[in-house]
């Protein structure tokens, strides 16, 4: 019986790894897609994505006249080029052609992640040349549950550890040691997304890793208080132990002045 428990106490260590390599993945993913962190990080992107599509600095170049001329008794200048819709205020258009080019493309990242795709996730990688909806609030929906079912999973797994593992002060040992080995790869992939190509794929990949070092930490301390709290119940265990050995030398020769006692007092009495 010994042999199978360790056996199954091995094979649930490596699923409460992968359980918790794939929370924190789900979690980086999510939380780098918020919208507030897409359009810091998206602009650039973007920019290039509209270049290629239809040249939006010539679009803007040819709309600027009849831009300025209608903004004199308007509040905002609406025009199409492609499939998006710019609505740029007027405040924003007499500040120049940069100005109008920026608005542009913050009205486009508002719609990019916003939109209803209507499809599945790897279905929509066949229906759009460029996949901008990866910076979708629909991704980040769908890493924000995969997040909250891997965290289940890794809840369910560290209960099978607790009953599978023979001394129970241990198991937040394991769990935090598990933990910071699963952070630990985790932490540097922003660094090594860095290094990739400067093609319009890679850098979505970048926009997904923008939150992985903060994460990261979040997790390393977590597996960390998990590891420093079940050295201290060890180490408090052992210090009952070493009490309790105490206690015992000490009885031991009370016990004995007790039988000393009464065998004086048999003499005693027999006297």
């Amino acid at each position: 019986m010994g042999v199978i428990r360790n056996i199954l106490l091995v094979l649930a260590t490596v699923l409460l790894f992968l359980s918790f390599f794939s929370s924190i993945l789900f979690l980086i993913l999510s939380t780098s897609l918020t919208y507030d962190n897409v359009q810091n990080q998206s602009v650039s992107i973007i920019h290039n994505v509209l270049e290629n599509s239809f040249n939006i600095t010539s679009v803007v170049a040819k709309n600027y006249p009849f831009m300025q001329m209608y903004c004199q008794n308007h509040d905002s200048y609406i025009f199409s080029a492609e499939n998006y819709t710019f609505n740029i205020p007027c405040s924003v258009s007499l500040k120049g052609q940069e100005a109008i080019i920026e608005e542009g493309i913050k009205e486009v990242i508002h719609q990019v992640y916003y939109k209803d795709y209507g499809c599945r996730f790897f279905d929509c990688f066949k229906k759009t040349e460029v996949p901008v909806f990866l910076i979708s609030e629909t991704s980040k929906n769908s890493f924000s549950n995969l997040f909250l079912i891997s965290l289940g999973v890794s809840l369910l797994l560290s209960a099978l550890a607790f009953f599978l593992i023979e001394k129970k002060t241990s198991l937040p040992i394991l769990a935090g040691s598990v933990l910071i080995i699963a952070a630990l790869p985790l932490m540097k992939v922003g660094n090594l997304v860095n290094l990739l190509s400067d093609k319009i794929y890679f850098q979505f990949i970048k926009i997904f890793f923008s939150e992985s070092r903060a994460i990261s930490i979040i997790f390393l301390i977590i597996g960390g208080v998990l590891l420093i709290a079940g050295l201290i119940f060890k180490i408090c265990k052992i210090g009952f132990s070493i009490s309790e050995w105490f206690s015992k030398l000490k009885k031991k020769p009370n016990a004995k002045e007790e039988v000393q006692k009464k065998d004086s007092a048999k003499k005693a009495d027999s006297k």
